[in-house]
């Protein structure tokens, strides 16, 4: 017999379908965690259980998690893994809505957080890289101590190879791009003063960072005023047939943010599943 969701532990209220539900409650509006899902993907219990098992929490965080097309099953196992570790909201699709629509909509709901950070559902909190349990609330204390920090990006890259593929370590044209030298950030850090903040954390600087879905702690405000709303499109579920627009949204939105500035920590803290599942299981 399948499991009913406990819907008062996740604090819902329903709206349109029985697939479509939000909550709002009496909460801080301090930071946010959003992260969106489609099909169930296996890879978003071990992103949220890793994040929660590694880090002390701002009080009264929020976690948004936006699931498409996904099992009661799969739900089910979402809500207990965040009970009584973080508070959830959330939104469930029946339908693939695809990455810019989904995207939208978890920014539209957590406009009037201070702080959010994005992690898609395939990003692991490496263990190898964590220096505390308490990087979060440090993160958020330089950002509170330094004004005109926008980001702090959280990526770790794990070879060669993929800093090359996905444009640390050298240039890559777009051509919907206005300036032709954006990221080989390995290159434009480097000289970048080194900031050593506290205890096993360290800040550097990395000049015309773009925007990006990889994760990264940022002050809201900033992005909301700079880089939202994003271009939608009706082709980017990245699914056969649907992924004419993939990549469309976040290419558009990259230059928008150019001008922000952006902090790297350590060597980055989270790790892209299909570069690093094989040494963290």
């Amino acid at each position: 017999m399948k499991k009913k969701i406990n819907y008062k532990t996740v604090g819902v209220h329903q709206q349109n379908t029985k697939k479509n539900f939000f909550y709002f409650d009496k909460m801080s509006n301090k930071f946010a965690l959003t992260t969106v899902c489609y099909n169930s993907r296996f890879t978003l219990p071990l992103v949220i259980d890793d994040f929660l098992t590694q880090t002390s929490l701002p009080e009264n965080t929020s976690w948004y998690v936006l699931l498409q097309n996904c099992s009661d099953e799969f739900c089910n196992k979402i809500v207990d893994l965040c009970k009584k570790r973080v508070r959830l909201v959330l939104v469930r699709f029946e339908d693939n809505l695809g990455l810019s629509k989904a995207m939208s909509y978890v920014i539209a709901l957590t406009k009037n957080f201070e702080y959010v950070l994005n992690i898609e559902d395939d990003w692991i909190l490496l263990h190898t890289h964590v220096p505390n349990k308490n990087w979060l609330k440090d993160c958020m204390e330089f950002m509170e101590l330094n004004t005109h920090v926008s980001t702090l990006a959280l990526r770790a890259y794990n070879t060669d190879a993929e800093k090359y593929q996905y444009g640390w370590t050298r240039t890559i044209p777009y051509r919907c791009h206005e300036h032709k030298d954006n990221f080989n950030y390995q290159a434009k850090m480097s000289e970048s003063k080194v900031i050593e903040f506290k205890e096993g954390l360290t800040f550097r600087e990395i000049p015309h960072f773009l925007f990006t879905f990889n994760p990264c702690l940022v002050r809201n405000a900033d992005y909301h005023k700079t880089a939202y709303p994003l271009p939608v499109f009706a082709l980017d579920q990245k699914k056969e047939s649907h992924s004419a627009d993939w990549g469309s949204c976040e290419a558009l939105t990259m230059e928008k943010t150019r001008h922000l500035t952006t902090y790297y920590l350590n060597q980055g803290l989270l790790g892209h599943a299909e570069d690093w599942f094989a040494l963290i299981r």
